[in-house]
């Protein structure tokens, strides 16, 4: 639901640092969850606004740079013409990251954040990215990696889902509790049984901007402090969301479906705290090149 570009500085000294991230809502997902392809119309917006990105690359004198896809170019059939136009139109290569490379950036992003993560997956953990198109779910015990599922959770998947089928809002949210509901339990029956789950780390958009809303001041929040924000949620309307949270409207639609799946995430592990470390993709890429190029390293 969105093309960003993140322009990072990296040194020994310094360690990695965000100079600016500059971010533009485009449907490339709605074009390919509900059509199973990308428009030539929606090409040619992605088209002109990664030369504007590659501008701002220039005023920075960006010396490396990464383009990754996910699920919006991973999942379209014409992905490979898609490809094709943005290289010859703008010189651009993009590589389409499979779920599992997405899934491994991200936990070099918080990684990290390493002495606060090395500590939180002591005791039973899961990561969970609630994305456009899926959910992950990664569960660590004693510090090693267990499982690692995706279910078809998208926030933005879930959300045209309910507005094709229209009708009163709370009949909508109550459909959309069901898809949940379903997806989640059959994950627990198979992949939970009679694990403990203390923690869960919420990573993504959906996670940064719900961040803003469950005590925006910390980091960490118990799950009864999230319960409260999360009825807060479903008591409000989308305008009222994203003026009392200070979100963005081509974002606020996604924010009670993904908060739904944390809910049901919370209710299913008992799990007793939420940690929102506010990474996003890009913190993964540029740590995984830093890490390449031996400018930092994680244990």
């Amino acid at each position: 639901y969105e093309l960003e570009l993140t322009i990072y500085e990296i040194s020994p000294k310094r360690g990695i640092v965000q100079l600016e991230r500059l971010r533009k809502v485009i449907g490339l997902g709605r074009d390919t969850y509900e059509r199973g392809i990308i428009s030539y119309e929606r090409v040619d917006e992605m088209c002109r606004l990664l030369h504007r990105f590659q501008l701002v690359m220039a005023e920075y004198q960006v010396e490396n740079y990464r383009a990754y896809g996910t699920s919006a170019i991973r999942e379209a059939e014409n992905r490979e013409v898609v490809l094709d136009q943005i290289r010859v139109r703008t010189g651009i290569e993009i590589d389409v990251l499979s779920n599992s490379e997405q899934r491994f950036l991200c936990y070099k992003a918080i990684a990290a954040k390493e002495n606060e993560f090395n500590n939180i997956i002591q005791k039973g953990t899961a990561i969970v990215e609630v994305g456009s198109g899926s959910t992950q779910i990664s569960l660590f015990d004693e510090d090693a990696l267990v499982t690692t599922q995706n279910l078809k959770l998208g926030a933005l998947r879930i959300h045209q889902i309910l507005a094709r089928i229209g009708g009163m809002a709370e009949d909508r949210k109550k459909l959309a509790q069901e898809l949940i509901d379903n997806e989640i339990t059959a994950f627990k029956k198979l992949f939970l049984k009679e694990r403990n789950v203390k923690n869960i780390i919420a990573t993504g958009v959906c996670a940064m901007y719900l961040g803003r809303g469950a005590h925006a001041d910390k980091q960490r929040i118990s799950a009864e402090e999230f319960m409260e924000f999360y009825e807060d949620l479903r008591n409000m309307g989308e305008d009222q969301i994203a003026e009392k949270y200070d979100i963005p409207s081509e974002f606020v639609s996604l924010v009670v479906p993904g908060a739904m799946v944390y809910k049901r995430l919370i209710d299913a592990t008992e799990a007793e705290m939420v940690w929102l470390p506010g990474v996003r993709l890009g913190d993964g890429i540029v740590a995984e090149f830093a890490e390449q190029k031996k400018l930092i390293h994680f244990a």
